[in-house]
């Protein structure tokens, strides 16, 4: 239960007054906590109108909804911040917009903001990536699925104290547990099973919705909503290829140069040729080189941890085997 101090407090900070009606206080009394707090009070009549009076919106001219735009899935630890440092310089270039939205949070967005970008690059599902408007040229890269895992856990590790404490604990919690745990107990938690970046990560982004904004997030008291890939593994790996194979480009980190070259060629883009990552995690990284990530010492994989990751990647490595098999760049 939340104390009538803190609904007040917040009551107060959405609306610039106090709650007077104790019926609706008592009932806010029993919302789980603050994040709760927050989606009911953000979610009501009340704070709808009221924003609704601040911020009517009117876009500068009336967007074409059949342009065409450029569309980055960015499936975490796989090269994407390099890559979208560059995407971005070229398409601000370009003239175009690009869409705020970094996480997997595009559906909060209005149409008004989907129609006016040109350029989305984020960790988007495929739900997500769906109710883009327009001819979307969708882009990614992909890289060797354990290394991957290895490569998120050593990145979630390297957080430093403060960027932990200042985002919402639920919201990066992965990041809480990597910093306690080494990288054996931490792939090897049962909590951490099903969770969505862990288990088949790169299959369940590209063939159906997440269940989260961000993929950090980790709720033990929550347990994540089946999706297909825990319904039909096959059925989402067919849908995970075929969306892959419809892409305009996709690349591979261990191939991160000519990767590149292709996708911007493919997109109309000049390449320099070169790409330097800017968040690596490899045993090689330096606490300069991530950018304000601490420096993280590798573990060596044990057969157990091996077993474990071998578990959490099998459809992924059949997608990256076929992409490898089918890639021409």
């Amino acid at each position: 239960m939340l104390l009538p101090q803190t609904i007040q407090t917040a009551y107060h900070l959405f609306f610039g007054k106090l709650l007077e009606d104790e019926a609706v206080l008592k009932e806010l009394e029993n919302v789980k906590d603050v994040d709760h707090l927050r989606q009911r009070l953000s979610s009501s009549p009340e704070f709808r109108d009221m924003v609704g009076h601040w911020t009517q919106y009117v876009p500068e001219a009336t967007p074409a909804a059949d342009r065409e735009v450029i569309v980055f899935q960015h499936i975490p630890k796989c090269g994407g911040t390099s890559f979208h440092q560059i995407l971005k310089r070229m398409a601000n270039e370009r003239g175009l917009k690009m869409a705020e939205e970094r996480h997997n949070g595009l559906l909060n967005w209005p149409l008004t903001h989907l129609l006016e970008c040109g350029l989305f690059s984020g960790h988007y599902d495929a739900r997500s990536i769906d109710f883009i408007p327009g001819e979307k040229k969708i882009i990614t890269l992909l890289r060797d699925p354990k290394e991957r895992l290895v490569s998120m856990y050593r990145f979630l590790r390297g957080h430093p104290t403060a960027n932990v404490r200042r985002i919402s604990p639920e919201n990066i919690r992965l990041a809480s547990l990597a910093r306690q745990l080494s990288m054996e107990d931490f792939f090897l938690m049962p909590e951490l099973e099903a969770h969505p970046s862990l288990d088949n990560g790169m299959v369940r982004q590209l063939s159906d919705a997440l269940p989260c904004k961000r993929w950090e997030a980790f709720f033990p008291r929550k347990p994540f909503p089946k999706t297909i890939v825990d319904i039909d593994p096959d059925k989402a790996l067919e849908m995970a290829q075929t969306r892959l194979g419809n892409m305009a480009a996709y690349g591979f980190v261990e191939d991160m140069d000519q990767s590149c070259s292709h996708i911007f060629a493919v997109l109309g883009f000049e390449f320099e040729g070169k790409i330097l990552h800017k968040n690596s995690s490899d045993a090689s990284s330096t606490a300069d080189r991530n950018k304000g990530l601490n420096f993280v010492i590798a573990e060596d994989v044990s057969d157990k941890l091996a077993e474990r990751l071998e578990a959490l990647t099998v459809l992924d490595q059949k997608l990256y085997d076929n992409a490898r098999a089918n890639w021409q760049p």
